[in-house]
């Protein structure tokens, strides 16, 4: 069993080196950094947690192919770190954990939830796009995937070691401040007991336009109306005592 010290020290690291299964045209993987690093962290009875929003399209971008669609519709994505330096294990439920604040109050989405609410509409062109053009629809598979795989997953954090993953969060229509919001959750130790955080977090989103690709083709245009043309006929005005006048177009 590892010791504490290995707790305070090697698992003040957290691994967060996430790839893309079978996929070497992904991003490349998360960097490792002391979880200390992150402020906002909270301690129970042993077990460390930190969480680590992803707040910018560069940020977003660096971790899911498209992330910056996220950002765009409204979905934050969290990183979750779980340190486990306690006696016994602990249980990690990604549905446990839920944003409350004056912007968002609601439990987090699965991957295939927030694929839906970013998911492009893309026809036979996004499929079959032109040669060295982009292809929507493929870029879509490469957002659903990293979602999937980078997504928190359930499951039993022995002794000494640690879990991280993300969890998506929706705010409210509009909003982009996460001011005053707290991720609250629980996490079940081995002996049926729920240890209980409450982790303020705090940031803005730096939102993107989101991509849109028509498949509808363009409206015709209406027709330009015809310039006005002179007459070339001449003009015939006819007097009151019987008289004609004759004036040529060039009058």
């Amino acid at each position: 069993m590892p010791s504490r010290d290995w707790v305070r020290g090697a698992a003040g690291l957290w691994l967060v080196a996430v790839f893309l299964a079978g996929c070497g045209g992904g991003p490349a993987a998360i960097p490792t950094q002391p979880i200390e690093s992150s402020q906002f962290r909270q301690t129970e009875d042993g077990v460390r947690a930190a969480l680590v929003p992803l707040l910018t399209a560069a940020g977003a971008q660096a971790v899911f192919r498209g992330g910056e669609e996220l950002l765009a519709n409204g979905i934050i994505p969290v990183q979750v770190v779980i340190e486990n330096g306690s006696r016994g294990a602990v249980r990690v439920a990604p549905d446990a954990f839920r944003l409350v604040g004056q912007r968002s109050d609601g439990h987090a989405i699965s991957a295939a939830e927030a694929f839906g609410m970013v998911r492009r509409r893309v026809g036979l062109w996004g499929v079959f796009g032109p040669i060295g053009g982009v292809v929507p629809g493929l870029q879509d598979k490469g957002l659903q995937d990293d979602l999937e795989v980078r997504a928190l997953k359930e499951s039993s954090v022995p002794v000494g070691e640690s879990r991280t993953g993300f969890i998506y969060f929706v705010l409210r229509l509009g909003e982009t401040d996460l001011a005053g919001s707290h991720v609250l959750f629980t996490l079940r130790d081995s002996g049926g007991r729920d240890l209980e955080f409450d982790i303020p977090i705090a940031g803005r989103m730096d939102v993107a336009s989101p991509s849109v690709t028509s498949t509808q083709p363009s409206a015709p245009k209406a027709p330009a109306p015809p310039a006005a043309t002179q007459s070339r006929e001449p003009t015939v005005i006819h007097g009151t005592g019987g008289g004609v006048i004759i004036r040529s177009p060039s009058q």
